[in-house]
């Protein structure tokens, strides 16, 4: 009478389909996750060499408040900056260009008369932190400090 159909092991196309679209979709996930975190990265990656340049430049400063060898031109401090190169070097592809600024002002002493003379010491340096070459943020860090020098 009735004919029993031949039942196969498988899957469908549609299942197979289905399968095939869920991979591609984890993997462009993976993939936007990848360059993201490289972003992440390299970013970091400027900061740390920026902090490290400002580092550098603060203590130039600080040796030349120590030992008095700063003319009244520069204690006013450069407000025009100094630019660097944090990555590479100039007219070439993925430089990172940076400014370092510092200010120095004499911090009036509490004590009459005043055995010492107190500067306060501040240097900041400026980034453009570009991501994916579309999105550019202004980045900055600053460091200071107060150096005591004794009258003799």
């Amino acid at each position: 009478m009735f004919k029993r159909l031949k039942s196969e092991n498988g899957f469908t196309f549609v299942e197979v389909m289905v399968g095939v679209v869920i991979v591609a979709i984890a993997s462009i996930g993976i993939m936007m996750g990848t360059v993201h975190a490289k972003g992440e990265l390299r970013a970091l990656q400027i900061e740390e060499l920026a902090v490290n340049q400002l580092s550098n430049y603060l203590e130039y400063w600080k040796g030349r408040v120590a030992t008095k060898t700063f003319s009244s031109v520069e204690k006013a401090g450069d407000y025009v900056g100094k630019q660097i190169f944090l990555i590479g070097e100039p007219n070439s592809d993925g430089s990172v260009k940076a400014k370092l600024y510092y200010d120095i002002s004499n911090e009036p002493s509490n004590y009459n008369p005043a055995f010492f003379d107190r500067y306060r010491v501040e240097a900041w340096i400026e980034w453009d932190n570009y991501i994916f070459n579309r999105e550019v943020k202004k980045r900055s860090k600053r460091l200071e400090t107060v150096m005591i020098v004794f009258k003799f």
